[in-house]
């Protein structure tokens, strides 16, 4: 989409509606609304429409960093209709970042609600990369967010401890990003 030229760009679009495929169309609107920006509460609705719910989260997270602030309230309701809680953990994560507070508390609501501990957990991941923590008892919080974290296997526990880092700090500042990293050696030695 990005080398098209303007006068190629209305020939693709009608293109890329006419593509049987739900998946492949909201991945081609996806691509052509960095373009036109005009076309993501189309590539929405035709995200919301796919039948295959790991293919609708897949296509939600393409869109996730590209969606308005007036689409995001309809794209948490695309995820939150998501029954199979993988693909629902997988794109309430890549939601994360994009929603404002009131939006990214609702979602860690809905994060909570999942009752496999492990796309929980993975659901989870996706708020560590948000700036600012949106707790009030920060410490206890982050506990709690460990506690929830660990039942991931271990690449993908070791993978989100880097996004742990800023709220380490907060905590305890250097010597908490210490402690954390000689508890991950020590039970690294252990777990599979």
């Amino acid at each position: 989409a990005d080398k098209l030229t303007v006068e190629l760009l209305p020939e693709a679009l009608n293109v890329a509606r006419e593509i049987s495929d739900e998946s492949a169309r909201a991945s081609a609107l996806s691509s052509l609304a960095d373009r036109q920006p005009e076309l993501l509460p189309e590539a929405l609705n035709v995200a919301r429409e796919i039948s295959d719910e790991y293919a609708r989260a897949r296509a939600l997270s393409s869109l996730a960093d590209k969606l308005t602030v007036e689409l995001l309230p309809e794209a948490l309701n695309v995820a939150r209709e998501i029954s199979d809680e993988s693909a629902r953990a997988s794109a309430l994560s890549s939601l994360a970042k994009p929603l404002n507070k009131t939006l990214r508390l609702t979602a860690r609501k809905l994060s909570l609600e999942i009752q496999d501990p492990y796309h929980r957990a993975e659901a989870l991941g996706g708020f560590l990369e948000v700036d600012s923590p949106l707790w009030q008892d920060l410490e206890k919080q982050a506990k709690n967010l460990l506690r929830l974290l660990t039942p991931e296997e271990r690449q993908y526990f070791t993978g989100n401890i880097p996004k742990l880092y800023p709220h380490l700090q907060c905590l305890g500042g250097q010597p908490a990003v210490d402690a954390t990293l000689q508890a991950m050696r020590d039970a690294c030695q252990q777990w599979p």
